[in-house]
């Protein structure tokens, strides 16, 4: 459902899809880009196997590709993502995506929410392999 400005300006971070994302600035047919980068820090928007996407604190967008990984359940995969963003957000937005978008990957190679999340240790390995 579509928000009001007052309501996004008190928000420290929403995390929508890309479907929500136009659905809730009620601009259904604009260019998502552009009203990204208008609220920096403020929004990551989700693609799933794509990745995420956000603007940085002057607006710069970035773009955190996706992670190849064989899809078994998609069940909890924003979950994961979005407990994966809250507890790495400390070390800054862009550190944060990327550890939660490899944590979403990561937890639809197995079957089931909770099941399909992986373990710090297990995150760690898998960004190692990945570098």
């Amino acid at each position: 459902m579509p928000l009001p400005e007052e309501l996004l300006q008190r928000v420290a971070l929403l995390t929508p899809n890309e479907h929500e994302f136009l659905t809730m600035l009620a601009q259904p047919d604009a260019d998502w880009r552009s009203l990204l980068a208008e609220r920096p820090g403020k929004l990551v928007m989700t693609h799933g196997k794509h990745g995420a996407y956000f603007a940085l604190a002057r607006g710069q967008l970035r773009h955190q590709p996706g992670f190849k990984v064989k899809a078994v359940d998609s069940t909890g995969a924003g979950d994961t993502f979005n407990g994966a963003l809250a507890a790495f957000l400390p070390l800054g937005l862009e550190e944060a995506v990327r550890r939660a978008n490899a944590a979403g990957a990561l937890s639809v190679t197995r079957p089931g929410a909770q099941g399909g999340m992986p373990t710090l240790a297990e995150l760690e390995a898998f960004l190692e392999s990945k570098a």
